[in-house]
């Protein structure tokens, strides 16, 4: 459950999908994609506006670019074991489904093409994500083994997500790969509920949810650490080598 939150902050990579598009750069891009220039002064502002035309489209996802739909977000099967002071657990997901990415808003992109450093904020208002879970461990001074259905909602949603690059040469053109990256999340209201923690035993289960979340701010700096560790491995397995395949002046033309 908790690693699949980190679903919710790859909203910021919906920033640099017309970036993803120019896969299709041999053949005519869609209409809807806004290429960003690097020589723009306002290159910055492009991608912010970029992102903001190319979001319906993600709501319903892209068939011809391979993009599957965000919103609702369909997650794979995740595993997480869990080591912090308040929260001892493993867990388990299956059939999490993430709603909310929809209404993400990009609230600034810096790129800094000298130092191959690009930051940005996007911030969502809201998401929830149900699923299966199965936990086994520690949650406060709670021993759970149990499994179930389980819901999680945030809302005020606040991320910040820098990567620092370096760029090469590969067959005569300039790439960039980016080797350190530092994610900051905030989220205003959290709730946690989680079905069956006890089987049998409806009243200890309910009594349980409600003490996890009449101490979730206890918890919160715990929760955005790992979301933002587990952000960072996603990202740089799953999305950062997407610059391996095209050189810089490919995503970003003159």
């Amino acid at each position: 459950m908790l690693k699949s939150l980190t679903m919710v902050t790859l909203a910021i990579l919906l920033l640099h999908l017309t970036l993803l598009s120019t896969r299709t750069f041999c053949a005519e891009l869609p209409s809807y994609i806004q290429l960003c220039k690097k020589s723009d002064p306002d290159v910055s502002k492009c991608m912010v506006n970029s992102f903001d035309a190319l979001l319906p489209y993600m709501i319903k996802g892209i068939p011809e670019l391979n993009y599957p739909p965000i919103d609702p977000l369909h997650c794979r099967n995740l595993s997480l074991t869990l080591g912090q002071a308040s929260v001892q657990i493993h867990a388990d997901l299956a059939n999490g489904v993430l709603t909310g990415l929809g209404k993400a808003r990009a609230e600034y992109s810096r790129l800094n093409f000298s130092t191959a450093t690009f930051i940005t904020k996007v911030v969502i208002p809201e998401v929830k994500l149900k699923g299966l879970y199965r936990f086994k461990g520690k949650i406060l001074l709670f021993e759970i083994d149990g499994g179930g259905a389980g819901e999680f909602n945030a809302t005020d949603l606040s991320v910040v997500f820098t990567q620092f690059g370096e760029y090469y040469n590969k067959n005569g053109a300039r790439y960039i790969r980016f080797k350190k990256t530092h994610f900051t999340t905030e989220m205003g209201h959290m709730s946690l509920y989680l079905a069956d923690l006890f089987k049998n035993n409806e009243l200890l289960t309910q009594s349980v949810n409600q003490a996890i979340n009449d101490n979730i701010e206890s918890l919160k700096n715990e929760l955005e650490q790992i979301i933002g560790k587990n952000v960072e491995d996603i990202i740089l397995s799953d999305y950062i080598k997407i610059y391996d395949m095209f050189p810089v002046d490919v995503l970003f033309p003159d």
